[in-house]
């Protein structure tokens, strides 16, 4: 097959090969607590497994929608559904700002479903070009790396934040975290897309453990997906908070990953420097 663009863009075409790995930024690891489904957060970790990060002249990723099938673990992708997904990846967005700045930036620019001359359907996924800082050229703003298939297995999206949570953090080996962080975490805290449901649902920790937390622990140790173990931090009767202990070798990929926070900082402030040259007209419709 020859060079295929797409636009100004090469696509990346063909099968995802079985070892492929996933290099994911700081940033994009913070961004899905969203009412993103499972299928749709691993799609997106199929662009990133696919995607050079030292070759920013591609940012196009076509996979065909059996193959996208396999992965998913699915018989069959319907049209309806194919939609949603091509819906809710179009709605990822990376936010930077602080007190006075806000700055909401696409993650894609485009995503396409097309039927080929073959009849087959394929999926093209197309990178935004404000979102490229967090997708190549990572070594300096930090990023997490795992095999696509630690997480194309999992059914359940908090098994997935978790496994995104211990990736981030397990360099640390042994640490704890209170229960109300870790509802952050994994995406049904008071800070979340549905606080609603976490103010209900999941208030008591006895629900959220139930329903949340243990179902995740165990889909990971079934699947074998990292090595680690968590027990219960007590303040007298009441559990506050979660120690995880990780057995396997897992730190962030920067210089050293103490510096991986700063390093965000520093992506983000940089990113706010090259937006000052928007007028203030424009600025006014970023800012909600």
């Amino acid at each position: 097959m020859g060079l295929l663009y797409y636009g100004d863009s090469r696509v990346i075409a063909g099968d995802v090969p079985e070892n492929a790995v996933v290099q994911k930024s700081m940033p994009l690891c913070h961004i899905e607590k969203s009412d993103m489904n499972i299928s749709a957060l691993k799609m997106v970790d199929v662009f990133l497994a696919r995607i050079d990060s030292h070759d920013d002249g591609a940012l196009a990723v076509m996979i065909s929608k059996s193959d996208l099938q396999n992965l998913l673990g699915t018989v069959k992708i319907p049209h309806d559904r194919m939609r949603g997904y091509m819906n809710e990846l179009m709605r990822m967005n990376i936010v930077e700002g602080d007190d006075d700045y806000i700055h909401e930036i696409a993650f894609f620019s485009e995503v396409c479903a097309f039927r080929g001359e073959d009849g087959r359907w394929s999926l093209l996924m197309c990178c935004s070009e404000k979102a490229k800082p967090y997708v190549f050229y990572l070594e300096q703003m930090g990023y997490v790396k795992y095999k696509l298939n630690k997480v194309t297995k999992l059914r359940s999206k908090y098994s997935y934040f978790l496994f995104q949570y211990l990736m981030r953090e397990g360099y640390r080996k042994n640490w704890t975290v209170s229960v109300d962080q870790l509802k952050e975490e994994l995406g049904c805290g008071l800070n979340s897309y549905d606080a609603t449901k976490a103010t209900t649902s999941y208030k008591e920790f006895k629900q959220f453990n139930v329903r949340v937390f243990s179902p995740a622990v165990s889909e990971l140790q079934a699947n074998k997906a990292i090595s680690f173990s968590s027990e219960f931090w007590r303040d007298h009767r009441k559990i506050t908070g979660v120690t995880f202990h990780v057995g396997e070798r897992v730190e962030p990929v920067s210089e050293n990953a103490a510096h991986v926070e700063r390093d965000r900082t520093q992506m983000a402030n940089l990113v706010h420097e090259n937006e000052e040259q928007i007028s203030m007209s424009r600025l006014s419709r970023l800012v909600k």
